[in-house]
C-alpha cells in the first residue's frame, strides 16, 4: 500500500450545543478524515489512486437523570475501480465470470451505518445502562473493552449494565456481546462483527477507610471457532487498593485467575475434545508522592 497524499486530515471536533433549555441539553461532535491513497486491490498487478473518507458524527445529549448517546458512522470512497474480471488469470483457470464476481465481492463500498447508540439512566446510587458501553473490570487482566485512538481500537459492550455505587459498597452487573468499531485503518474496508459473549459482576468493599477490597467474575465466549479450536473461560479476581496509606504513598494490587474449556475438533472422528486449563496473572503499582514530584 503506497499513500500518495493526504488531502485533508480535518478534525472537526467542535462540540456544538445544538439545543439547551431547562434540564435538556445537547451537543454534537464531527470528525472528519480524506484521504488520497494509491494502492493494489485483489489479484491486480498495478496500483491505482482513489479517494477515501470517513466521518463520525456524535450525538450526546442528557435530559435531567436521563442520558443517551449517538454515533453515526460513515466511510466513502471515490474513483476506486474493483473488476476481478480485469485481473490476472492462468489458463489453468476456468472459473465463469459469475463465479470471480462471486468468489470476490467488494469490500470497498461507501455506506453510512449506525455504530453506537447508549441510554442511561441515574436515579439514587442506582445507574441503569442499555446499547453500548466501554467497560474494564480492576485494571483490564480480566476484561478491557475501551476506545482506544492511538491504536485504532474501538470496541464496545452491547447490552446492559446495572451498577450500584455507594459510600460502603459498590456493585456491578453487565453483559452483552462485543461491538467493535469495523473499519480496519489499513485496509480500508469493514471486518465481519464477531458477537463475542461476555458476562460479568464486580463488588468493591469501601467502608475500610482508605483501603477498598474488590472482587469480580467474568464469563468469555467467542462466536468464531479458531481453525479447529473453541473455548469459553471464566476468570476471577481480587483487587487492593490503598489510597494515601501515608502523605506519600499509594497502591494498587490485583490477583486474577481464568479457567479455560477449550473443545478442539478432532478431524480424524470429527467429534469435539475438551480440555480443561488454569491461568494465572497478578498486577500491582505504587504511587510516590514527594512535593510536587510523582513516581
Amino acid at each position: 500500500m503506497r499513500s500518495l497524499l493526504i488531502l485533508v486530515a480535518v478534525l472537526l471536533a467542535v462540540p456544538a450545543s445544538v439545543y439547551a433549555a431547562d434540564d435538556l441539553s445537547m451537543s454534537v461532535t464531527n470528525t472528519l478524515n480524506l484521504e488520497l491513497v494509491e494502492d493494489k486491490f485483489g489479484l491486480a498487478t498495478e496500483y491505482q489512486p482513489f479517494g477515501f473518507g470517513a466521518n463520525k458524527l456524535n450525538v450526546v445529549g442528557r435530559q435531567g437523570d436521563l442520558s443517551f448517546w449517538f454515533r453515526l458512522d460513515a466511510r466513502l470512497f471515490a474513483d476506486l475501480d474493483w473488476n476481478p474480471l480485469e485481473w490476472p488469470r492462468t489458463e489453468e483457470d476456468v472459473r465463469t465470470d459469475e463465479q470471480l464476481v462471486a468468489q470476490y465481492p467488494n469490500p470497498y463500498e461507501s455506506e453510512v451505518y449506525p455504530r453506537r447508540a447508549q441510554l442511561r439512566y441515574k436515579v439514587g446510587n442506582w445507574k441503569l445502562t442499555g446499547g453500548d458501553f466501554y467497560k474494564e473490570v480492576g485494571r483490564g487482566l480480566a476484561l478491557s473493552l475501551r476506545k482506544g485512538d492511538e491504536v485504532s481500537a474501538d470496541t464496545s459492550l452491547l447490552g446492559s449494565e446495572v451498577v450500584y455505587s455507594g459510600k460502603a459498597h459498590g456493585l456491578a452487573l453487565f453483559g452483552g456481546v462485543t461491538n467493535h468499531a469495523s473499519l480496519d485503518p489499513v485496509q480500508r474496508y469493514n471486518t465481519e462483527w464477531k458477537k463475542d459473549q461476555v458476562a460479568g459482576l464486580t463488588y468493591e468493599l469501601r467502608s475500610l477507610d482508605s483501603l477498598k477490597i474488590g472482587t469480580y467474575g467474568v464469563f468469555f465466549s467467542p462466536e468464531e471457532r479458531i481453525g479447529t479450536t473453541n473455548y469459553t473461560s471464566l476468570a476471577g479476581g481480587v483487587t487492593f487498593e490503598a489510597m494515601e496509606i501515608t502523605e506519600w504513598l499509594s497502591f494498587y494490587s490485583e490477583v486474577a485467575t481464568q479457567a479455560v474449556e477449550t473443545e478442539i475438533l478432532n478431524v480424524f472422528t470429527n467429534e469435539n475434545e475438551t480440555a480443561q486449563d488454569k491461568h494465572f496473572a497478578g498486577y500491582a503499582t505504587a504511587d510516590l508522592t514527594f512535593g510536587d514530584t510523582l513516581i
